[in-house]
């Protein structure tokens, strides 16, 4: 069992640094009873002698470690729940010491590797700069301010540790020169333009914070010092990330004797169709002929996707990739995903994998067919044992 069956009373929400299995554990929230008896049950249904190692990595403390287990926690029991034999971390054929996530055979049909990876937007926080500011915002959290509650605009992210408690003392000591009625008054007025920003630099760590007023009826209540928090800018990008992991897993494990099938869990961000065409396909770009008009310019990709390179198809050992956007066990039954059938494959995938949300090559083009969401096999399941 994952979660003890043991009475909680803690109805605080996630604090700032705590990990996704610390928060589940000790939530009294309703909801969160909900997710922790789903997440029992599909642990239930895992291997005996695998089950131990799921625990642990559930229970590592490392959110990374805690989304990829899940994840495959989850394709794992919804593909049991199709009928398939699937077993754990099988050894390859070809000798490789390698091993993909899963061998699943279907009923009545060849089997297929399945390989599970989670990915994020590019440029995503490196995990001991995050670690750092997590602890930062934990201590300042814990240390409010009766008139003022703040708004963090980042810079640039620590690289060393800096001390949590010389910002404490350094916010608060501009805080109490502040007078919060004129503040309020002046931001009731033109609006946040006129709120005091103070500017706070140490280890590597730039960063301007922004004083909010709190109203006479919420002065002196205890709350969280921050409210609102703003990281660096930058350009979001869901379907490189996705392409060079499709590419890693595809190169991973030399020839195949079976299909593989790779399956993507966008992590961070809603990612929608594009972003699983780029990937697989290459990037869109418009094409146009200098000196003549608008008109004359075409929707093009270029041969920069997975399957897609200069020479033409490659990573032809992958037979499928299945994407998903964020699929956790807070939000199977709202997940969205596809699976996407490589034209060039080597090796195609079985007519099994037909049964999920399919875009299949026709030809020239790609053809969606719907299928069942995997939330009704998790669903079905639970009324088939009431």
């Amino acid at each position: 069992m994952l979660f003890e069956e043991v009475e909680r009373v803690d109805d605080d929400k996630k604090r700032a640094g705590e990990s996704t299995f610390a928060f589940l554990d000790r939530c009294s929230w309703p909801e969160i009873q909900a997710v922790r008896e789903l997440l029992n049950e599909l642990v239930s249904e895992y291997p005996d002698e695998e089950r131990n190692e799921m625990l642990a990595r559930l229970r590592s403390g490392d959110d990374t470690q805690f989304s990829s287990a899940s994840f495959e926690l989850i394709l794992y029991v919804v593909l049991v729940r199709c009928g398939c034999e699937v077993e754990v971390h099988p050894e390859l054929e070809n000798g490789s010491p390698k091993r993909p996530d899963f061998l699943v055979t279907p009923p009545g049909e060849d089997p297929f590797y399945l390989e599970c990876a989670c990915v994020s937007e590019r440029g995503y926080a490196d995990a001991a700069v995050q670690s750092r500011r997590d602890h930062l915002y934990e201590v300042l959290n814990k240390s409010p301010h009766d008139n003022f509650a703040l708004l963090v605009m980042e810079e640039e992210g620590p690289s060393g540790q800096p001390s949590a408690k010389d910002l404490v003392a350094d916010l608060h000591g501009w805080l109490d020169q502040l007078d919060v009625d004129e503040v309020l008054a002046a931001y009731e007025e033109t609006g946040g333009d006129a709120l005091p920003e103070h500017g706070y630099e140490a280890k590597g760590y730039r960063v301007r914070f922004v004083a909010y007023p709190k109203k006479v009826n919420s002065r002196g209540e205890p709350s969280d010092l921050i409210v609102s928090y703003l990281g660096q800018g930058g350009w979001v990008n869901r379907w490189m990330p996705a392409r060079d992991k499709i590419m890693g897993k595809g190169g991973a494990y030399g020839d195949l004797d079976k299909p593989l099938l790779i399956a993507i869990n966008y992590n961070v961000f809603s990612a929608d169709e594009q972003d699983d065409l780029q990937a697989l396909y290459g990037q869109l770009a418009v094409v146009f002929s200098i000196g003549e008009s608008a008109k004359s310019a075409r929707q093009t990709r270029k041969r920069n996707g997975a399957w897609t390179g200069r020479s033409g198809p490659r990573y032809t050992r992958i037979g499928g990739v299945w994407f998903f956007s964020d699929l956790n066990a807070y939000r199977i039954g709202d997940c969205r995903n596809c699976l996407y059938l490589n034209p060039w494959a080597a090796r195609p995938l079985p007519e099994f994998v037909k049964q999920f949300p399919t875009v299949e090559p026709e030809g020239d083009n790609l053809v969606p067919h719907e299928g069942i969401h995997i939330s009704a096999l998790i669903a079905k399941h639970g009324k088939d044992e009431g």
